[in-house]
């Protein structure tokens, strides 16, 4: 796919901590002033509820028409549907 995706992973001792917000609002800004990226996008399964708030936080916004089932994941297991976010420079 054609983009770049905007992730993070912590081990659950640090979640609650602003890090992973700390870490997307610089690596956001270095997208779209450093590389002048004209989007960025990021996405979970949909229920990772943590996760889908810090993208909202972060300001990107759900494009449902994208969201998709994850082909790595097995069909009717929950991690299967993922929701896809957009955030435009």
């Amino acid at each position: 796919m054609p983009c770049v995706e905007a992730g993070w992973r912590l081990r659950h001792e640090y979640w609650g901590r602003g890090i992973a917000y700390q870490g997307g609002v610089q690596a956001v800004a270095y997208g779209f002033t450093v590389l002048k990226l004209p989007e960025i996008v990021s996405f979970t399964a949909a229920v990772n509820t943590p996760s889908r708030r810090l993208m909202e936080r972060l300001g990107f916004v759900r494009d449902e028409a994208s969201d998709f089932d994850h082909p790595s994941i097995p069909e009717r297991h929950e991690l299967r549907h993922h929701v896809l976010y957009r955030k435009k420079a």
